[in-house]
């Protein structure tokens, strides 16, 4: 990560008691945890090192904020906190870059289709009756690429068989689909990026049918997570991790 909310006046208030130097170890250690996007070693004396912590009152000050701050895991000292910022972090960047993708594909395809049209105004030779099963196979083709354009915009992937269907039906109706689709694709991808409530596991279908994009964007108060993904597609480690988050103490931010 190249960066991460730190909110001053929540960060005192949970180190207040700590020393000076316990401060300022607490923090090199959640900034190598972000930076490094992964737990803290187990092995003291590697981390010591990698936090700059030389001197007795160093070490001592370090195992202080791990007891206190930091849980052990299998593979480390894991921070639940850390966690949830860093899989927000994750799912944000994944949602923006399936989008920029299917929004390249679309350009891409949309330019083929402008460069077919004109080749046939050109070929006068062309009969009109032969032009009409062009367009009729193009049809599917469009449709097909806009509603992946919204299935990878980040919601549960769940029910695609009966979410396309539903999709089309109200694609055609809009004067201007592509327009559409983007508009969707967006909504979908600003849902997850503010955390609204619920949104992360809602399926595409029922965003469709009950047509949510016409909903109010409600941003998340609380911390908590937004996956991408339905639960039953996390590993054990994210569940873990993700209930040790929401049974500790989330009135702090780092």
């Amino acid at each position: 990560m190249n960066f991460y909310p730190h909110h001053i006046s929540d960060f005192n208030n949970s180190t207040r008691h700590l020393t000076r130097v316990e401060r300022s170890v607490y923090r090199d250690a959640i900034e190598l945890y972000y930076d490094s996007e992964s737990v803290l070693t187990l092995d003291l004396d590697r981390l010591a090192k990698r936090l700059l912590c030389s001197s007795d009152e160093e070490k001592t000050a370090l195992n202080d904020v791990l007891g206190e701050f930091f849980e052990v895991h299998g593979d480390g000292y894991f921070h639940a906190r850390c966690d949830e910022e860093i899989t927000k972090y994750r799912a944000n960047t994944s949602a923006k870059a399936r989008a920029g993708k299917a929004s390249a594909e679309a350009r891409k395809l949309k330019a083929a289709e402008r460069k077919q049209k004109s080749t046939r105004v050109k070929n006068s030779s062309t009969p009109v009756h032969n032009q009409e099963p062009i367009t009729n196979n193009q049809e599917p083709l469009n449709i097909n690429n806009m509603f992946e354009r919204f299935w990878e915009a980040g919601m549960v992937k769940t029910n695609k068989k009966k979410a396309h269907p539903i999709f089309k039906k109200i694609i055609q109706s809009q004067k201007d689909p592509e327009s559409f689709t983007d508009k969707l694709v967006f909504d979908v991808g600003e849902r997850i990026r503010l955390g609204q409530g619920g949104f992360e596991n809602m399926h595409p279908t029922t965003y469709l049918n009950n047509e949510r994009w016409n909903d109010e964007i409600r941003p998340s108060s609380g911390f908590a997570v937004n996956y991408p993904v339905a639960a039953n597609q996390l590993s054990d480690k994210t569940k873990h991790r993700t209930v040790a988050a929401q049974l500790s103490d989330t009135s702090w931010t780092n």
